[in-house]
């Protein structure tokens, strides 16, 4: 293996791919040769981050041999940048860069040390773990001051800058990234410079202070023109744009991060900063009343979440989007896009909060009080521990600051006064929820008590309207019985007086005729005697022709689709029910006894929603399909259990008079969501019977 040396070092690395590392030795590979693989792990670690950890420990793998420990150290750095890329957990690449920092640390290397120290400060911030990410940023620092290295401090001072941001200290954070700006500008490092311009912005405007915000931002925007980087000129129009929107200032808002969209989709910018200004469009789309663009914008912006895995914004853009749905009366969407935000929000209580406010009031639209007043206790549940996570996690944070701002003596026994000062304003803050707490309980309590009473006067009323609807449709089903039955009567009456009269007139006459000339009985008898027989047959078939037209005749002057548009008539009450009745196929009549069934299931159904679904709006709906006609009513009412239908609901009817055609009866209803009732009776295969 001596052949491997400088002169072929372009095989290495073919070569460490096909045989075990185990076999190296001290002698296999020249210091340059190792350089070489830890340049290559680093350049190449975002595009193949597996092959680049394995150059990195291969290179270890040598400088272990040779115990060379700076080289050590810095494949322990590269090993943990690619695993930071690549599959590996965060605790590995963590692990594998706090071996580094410990051994550049040992062996004076301070370039090694503080590079170590700046990437575990900002992996530390990254994972929520903001005190180890503020004490990492300060040692960084610290060693880069130690040593002079200004691009090492710069660096460091934006690491500790994020990490103070982190942790909620908006003051510290923007004179830590200021400090970073002046050394920036010295350097002329126009990418740092870019990236602190746009941070030390953001922290004005957590901090409110938005004409400073606004200073920064146009900077930002105008160094990143003359420097031609699109993507930072994109980001600094959005940040312009949020600005705007604080001042008050929407459509200008809406101008900003239009032209940031453009300058994205020229540069190419990336996912996750499309998404930002995609969702921050469509809210300003929505305070300027341009809903329906708002609408796609944030649906779009919907998808996008999914892809990028953000439960969270998913949650807070589909609370949007239901809060447009119920401006729109579109009421069953919000209640679906609610359900899918409070699935989204998860344990995340300020999406939960934001949720639960809107479907409260999506509730109250509806006229759903008691599910409106059951989610506003849940509401204010979860707002009050929102409050007491974020008071104990700014407490905690507080602590954390404090923790490692000082190193001297004095300093802490200062700090130990200050925090004793903010436990003492937490107690009192505490002390003053509670009471407001109480004073909302007993509020609550009084509006509970006013909306029962309500609630009840409004059932008694509820009651008494069904009870009303009910004897009206019962009278004028009476009276419409009376006016066929006396048409009925009019047609029988006229038809017995003309037709039967004059052919039992004739058999009358042909009898007298046979009495007065009995001489000739003989001769003529047997004709005049068959003649009045039939006369008699003919008054014997009228008379029951009559009589089936009697059985018919309510049907032939009051049909199906007639019936149903009295009983719409009879139950419609404005403003208080909206009856909608659609009819379609029934111009052709059907056999009496299904018309019959029919309309008195459709008429159990509708009585049935009154007594008991408490419902604004109700459907009637009859088509005839090919062999069947199909009924369906349906009601917006407080619907029941399925499971629990018993025949005092009537439904145990509705069944057998379908069984009587071989017919079915769907029932589709749940607490909360009306009910609708679904019957199927076939038809004769001769079609419909006039």
């Amino acid at each position: 293996m001596r052949w491997l040396n400088a002169s072929c070092s372009g095989l290495v690395f073919l070569f460490f791919g096909l045989m075990p590392v185990t076999w190296l030795n001290a002698q296999t590979l020249s210091a340059d040769s190792v350089d070489r693989l830890l340049d290559r792990s680093f350049n190449e670690r975002q595009e193949r981050p597996r092959e680049a950890a394995a150059w990195a420990r291969t290179a270890l793998d040598w400088a272990l041999v040779a115990q060379d420990t700076a080289r050590v150290a810095d494949a322990w750095r590269k090993i943990a940048l690619a695993q930071r890329v690549g599959v590996s957990s965060r605790d590995s690449a963590i692990s594998s860069m706090t071996q580094a920092l410990e051994l550049s640390s040992a062996i004076g290397d301070t370039k090694g040390e503080q590079s170590a120290a700046k990437s575990l400060g900002k992996w530390y911030s990254e994972g929520g773990e903001h005190a180890q990410g503020l004490a990492m940023a300060e040692r960084s620092l610290r060693v880069a001051e130690a040593a002079g290295d200004k691009n090492g401090i710069c660096s460091a001072l934006v690491t500790k800058g994020l990490a103070q941001k982190s942790l909620g200290d908006m003051e510290a954070a923007a004179a830590t990234f200021y400090r970073g700006l002046e050394i920036a500008r010295v350097l002329a490092d126009t990418t740092r410079l870019l990236d602190l311009l746009g941070n030390i912005g953001s922290s004005y405007l957590e901090l409110d202070r938005t004409t400073e915000a606004r200073h920064y931002f146009l900077e930002q925007r105008v160094t990143a023109a003359v420097s031609r980087r699109l993507v930072k000129l994109a980001d600094a129009h959005r940040n312009l744009a949020m600005v705007a929107n604080e001042q008050g200032d929407p459509a200008d808002a809406l101008l900003l991060v239009d032209s940031a969209f453009i300058v994205y989709e020229q540069a190419g910018g990336s996912a996750d900063d499309r998404f930002i200004a995609m969702v921050n469009k469509g809210n300003y789309l929505v305070q300027l009343g341009r809903t329906q663009e708002a609408i796609g914008l944030l649906d779009e912006a919907l998808r996008i979440s999914r892809d990028l895995d953000r439960p969270k914004d998913r949650s807070f853009l589909l609370v949007d989007l239901a809060g447009i749905a119920i401006e729109d009366e579109r009421f069953t969407a919000a209640d679906s896009l609610l359900g899918m935000a409070l699935r989204d929000a998860g344990k995340h209580l300020r999406a939960r909060t934001m949720v639960l406010r809107q479907l409260s009031t999506l509730r109250e639209r509806e006229g759903r009080w008691r599910e409106a007043k059951d989610i506003l206790q849940a509401y204010v549940l979860a707002r009050d521990s929102f409050f007491n996570e974020r008071a104990t996690d700014q407490f905690a944070r507080a602590e954390m600051r404090q923790k490692y701002k000082a190193h001297e003596q004095e300093i802490e026994i200062a700090d130990l006064g200050h925090r004793i000062s903010q436990e003492q304003q937490l107690r009192n803050l505490i002390l003053a929820i509670s009471a407001l707490a109480l004073v909302m309980a007993v509020l609550a309590w009084r509006n509970w008590r006013f909306q029962r009473q309500l609630r009840l006067q409004h059932d008694v009323m509820h009651q008494q309207q069904v009870s009303q609807l009910l004897k009206q449709q019962e009278i004028r089903t009476l009276d419409a019985v009376m006016h066929g039955q006396e048409q009925e009567r009019s047609r029988i009456a006229k038809d017995l007086h003309d037709r039967v009269g004059s052919l039992l007139s004739a058999v009358k006459f042909q009898f007298g005729a046979l009495e007065t000339r009995i001489d000739q009985v003989q001769s003529t008898a047997g004709a005049q005697y068959q003649k009045a027989t039939d006369l008699l047959d003919t008054a014997v078939s009228e008379v029951r022709r009559i009589s089936h037209e009697m059985v018919h005749g309510t049907l032939s002057t009051f049909g199906l689709a007639t019936a149903l548009e009295d009983l719409r008539e009879a139950v419609h009450v404005p403003g208080k029910l909206e009856v909608d009745l659609n009819l379609f196929g029934l111009e052709e009549r059907f056999d009496k006894r299904i018309e019959v069934a029919a309309y008195r299931m459709v008429q159990e159904a509708v009585s049935n929603a009154l007594k008991h679904a408490k419902a604004a709006n109700l459907t009637i709906q009859a088509t005839r399909v090919e062999g069947s006609l199909n009924l369906m009513v349906e009601d917006d009412g407080k619907g029941f259990d399925v499971s629990a239908i018993n025949d005092g609901m009537g439904m145990a009817n509705l069944r057998e008079r379908a069984a009587e055609f071989n017919g079915t009866v769907r029932v589709d209803s749940g607490q909360g969501r009306g009910t609708t009732v679904i019957i199927d009776l076939p038809l004769p295969a001769t079609g419909a019977h006039p």
